[in-house]
């Protein structure tokens, strides 16, 4: 009668083996030594190796990984019970055969053939080694007698020690964790050092059938399998009778299946664009991306928790209808461009666009404030009078061009710092008529502004800019870091996610250093600052004040209230809130900056250190 399948498979990987070594054994080891191990990539492979993301505090952000997740160990850190439980139950003569176990081949064929099924495997450690990274597993006496022969190579080639230490880091537990390391942290959230008998019983039960032996499904099944290595380490003296009986009667109690996603998404996604930008870490992307998914990297970021959450809830408050406007944030450190919070969406899986980094929206009058700038560079004083009337139309280029303060406000003649306080289109269209392109455009390159992707061509440059008239608009993380330029006393810092980059060994593969120049003149900066300050005790920013810290800031709105703004700072904080609908420019009737943004901007501020 025919043996079912599996016993017909087993019964030919035994015969394999029996007739590999009753045919020429001394053959075998001749063939070993013509393996050229190196040939095609130097002996075992390296092994993929997750990479890490963490938030400035050291919390675990993310990992990431390609197909395989795994984080390698070295054996030092797996203890010797561990080892004895896989080696119980996969290879117990591992410190003694040359590579292939006779004495197993000849109990794994009585064994499978007396119980009409496979009960025992003959494949010893190196010869598993041999199939996953040589041979393949065809089924063909000529691909076993293989992977006899590289079996032995690898024997000879590296000591047990290696061997043992590659296939704990390499082997499939099931639910995606390869290696020991990472199946013990999916099954029992604990890392290997701290992994019990009977929980690395389990573990090396799996081992033979990860894909049909799912603890989690069957756990009584889970629990025999375990009790059998169990009884396996005592018959090997791995573990005295008394304890296997203990650990026998215990229950199998696993952990939750591990949820797949990340924290913080839209940083990670961040931290993964800046990463893949940097030739630092691989002279393409493609090369950038395989070093983060499987070199085994430490990301560190520069992300606050505690700031990050006060970002979210603040933006939660005040913005909680899904089919109403959205909120984004960007709070950078000024001298130094880390980025301490960033809220780009508060639903990544509906919504994986970037609101905070990717969105480009009309920045409004929150460009006034760099237009100031480049009037104090031209002499202008902050006391310098502007005429201020409610409307006001210029020529340009030939062209009438008309703008209007908000509620047609006249102002009269006004100071150029109560311009900037209260908002006064005409006064600063003017400024833009007067200045001219060339010197506006000059002072946002200068704080960072990317004028090509902000501006488009400079075909379509003109003096609205002064009134944050672009073509294609700034993301909250780039109008942060300009407004960082203010509260640095005008050096500006190019903003960044990741703080260090470690490699598998711990040593330092990248840190980067703030990146950056002096892009205002102290003294212009210090002016704009006092003015900003204004704008928030007595202008358009009120809404922005926070008691007992000082704070500075300016309010923007755009055509029909679509986008509201306000972007500030405090001594060691500088940061920008924009609110507004994700698909683009969709009206909010009555919406401004101070009435929208500057709460989400306050409540952020007063809940920060």
């Amino acid at each position: 009668r025919r043996l079912p399948g599996l016993a017909r498979r087993g019964a030919f990987g035994t015969a394999a083996l029996a007739a590999v070594a009753l045919l020429g054994l001394p053959a075998v080891h001749l063939a070993a030594q013509s393996v050229d191990l190196d040939a095609g990539g130097g002996g075992l492979p390296a092994l993929a190796d997750r990479s890490v993301v963490l938030a400035a505090d050291g919390s675990s952000l993310a990992i990431l990984h390609g197909d395989e997740d795994r984080r390698v160990v070295p054996l030092e850190r797996v203890p010797a019970h561990v080892q004895h439980a896989v080696l119980a139950a996969e290879d117990r003569r591992f410190y003694d055969h040359p590579g292939y176990d006779l004495r197993a081949i000849g109990r794994a064929a009585l064994a499978n053939v007396t119980a009409r099924r496979v009960q025992q495997g003959a494949s010893t450690i190196p010869q598993q080694l041999a199939k996953q990274n040589y041979t393949g597993a065809d089924r063909t006496f000529a691909r076993k007698a293989r992977e006899v022969v590289y079996a032995v190579a690898l024997e000879r080639r590296y000591s047990k020690h290696e061997l043992l230490e590659h296939y704990l880091n390499q082997v499939y537990f099931g639910s995606g964790a390869y290696g020991i390391a990472a199946a013990a942290w999916e099954y029992f959230r604990v890392a290997p050092e701290e992994l019990g008998p009977d929980e690395a019983a389990l573990l090396a039960s799996l081992i033979r059938a990860p894909s049909a032996f799912d603890p989690r499904a069957d756990p009584q099944a889970a629990a025999a399998r375990r009790n059998r290595v169990l009884g396996a380490m005592a018959a090997t003296g791995a573990l005295p009778p008394r304890a296997r009986d203990e650990l026998a009667a215990r229950p199998v109690e696993l952990a939750a299946p591990r949820g797949r996603g990340v924290r913080e998404p839209y940083v990670v996604q961040a931290v993964r664009r800046e990463f893949l930008a940097n030739p630092a870490f691989g002279d393409t992307p493609e090369e950038r991306e395989r070093l983060l998914l499987t070199g085994g990297l430490t990301v560190r970021t520069t992300l606050q928790p505690r700031l990050q959450d006060a970002a979210s809830a603040a933006i939660s408050a005040h913005l909680d209808d899904p089919a109403g406007p959205a909120g984004a944030l960007a709070a950078v450190e000024p001298g130094t461009g880390r980025i301490l919070a960033l809220h780009g969406g508060q639903d990544f899986a509906a919504r994986q666009f970037d609101l905070a980094v990717q969105a480009r929206r009309q920045p409004g009058s929150t460009f006034k404030p760099f237009v100031a700038a480049a009037a104090l560079e031209q002499g202008y004083a902050p006391d310098s009078l502007l005429a201020s009337p409610g409307r006001a139309t210029f020529d340009v280029g030939g062209e009438p061009w008309t703008v209007a303060n908000y509620g047609h406000a006249e102002h009269g003649h006004m100071p150029l710092a109560s311009a900037l306080a209260h908002s006064s289109n005409t006064a600063f269209a003017a400024l833009g008529v007067e200045l001219g392109t060339e010197r506006l455009v000059d002072v946002l390159e200068r704080t960072g502004l990317d004028t090509e992707q902000a501006l488009g061509p400079p075909s379509g440059w003109g003096p609205s800019i002064a009134l944050g008239g672009i073509t294609h608009g700034v993301s909250p993380l780039e109008l942060a870091a300009g407004y960082a330029v203010f509260a640095a006393d005008g050096r500006y810092a190019a903003p960044h996610l990741i703080e260090r980059v470690s490699a598998r060994d711990g040593s330092t593969l990248h840190r980067t250093e703030p990146a950056g120049h002096q892009a205002l003149e102290p003294a212009t900066a210090a002016h704009v600052q006092a003015m900003l300050r204004a704008a928030v005790q007595a202008g358009t920013g009120t809404e922005a004040a926070v008691p007992g810290r000082r704070v500075a800031g300016k309010t923007g709105t755009t055509q029909h209230g679509a986008d509201a703004w306000f972007a500030g700072f405090t001594d060691d904080l500088a940061t920008a809130v924009w609110v507004g609908h994700p698909d683009g420019r969709t009206a909010m009737p009555d919406a401004t900056g101070g009435r929208v943004a500057a709460p989400v901007w306050r409540d952020f501020v007063a809940a920060t250190p």
